[in-house]
């Protein structure tokens, strides 16, 4: 049985796409450690005793690979962390130092 043609075809092309930060949400810079002029935002999902949890963005990470947090975009100081986990939703994220 062949299925009726209604003549519509929901658009999936946005299906999934990141949605809307809100006002308020929490941010943090990385930025590899051999380029540190080179800093990516991601929104903060949750933060607790030395372990940050991410939304991916537009740079890859990997576990193992370290990485500087910033506290701007422009400037501030930074601090090494080390990759824990890698999801399709999530990137965990240890405190190295201090």
């Amino acid at each position: 049985m062949t299925r009726p043609n209604f003549g519509f075809t929901p658009d999936l092309s946005k299906a999934g796409a990141q949605t809307r930060p809100a006002e308020d949400a929490k941010w943090v810079w990385f930025s590899p450690t051999d380029a540190p002029e080179s800093r990516f935002r991601y929104a903060v999902i949750k933060e607790e005793g030395g372990v940050l949890s991410i939304q991916p963005g537009e740079a890859r990470f990997k576990k193992g690979l370290d990485a500087l947090r910033w506290d701007a975009d422009k400037g501030g100081t930074s601090s090494r962390w080390i990759v824990e986990k890698t999801k399709p939703n999530r990137i965990d994220l240890r405190r190295a130092d201090g």
